[in-house]
């Protein structure tokens, strides 16, 4: 497995709900918002990851 930094920009969103994360992230500095949209549209946040946690998990099978 090979491991690289990638930097994400703030407000750039890492996947979309709906799409299949192809890569884990482990949040080195900053923070990372979960977010999802109500039926009328209205944002709201479901977790926020901090420095050491991660992202995308999912997609590690052993």
């Amino acid at each position: 497995m090979e491991l690289c930094t990638r930097i994400i920009p703030q407000g750039e969103f890492i996947f979309q709900m709906g799409d299949r994360p192809h890569y884990y992230f482990q949040i080195v500095n900053g923070i990372v918002e979960v977010n999802n949209y109500h039926t009328d549209g209205k944002e709201f946040t479901l977790n926020i990851l901090t420095e050491g946690q991660s992202i995308g998990g999912r997609i590690i099978t052993f």
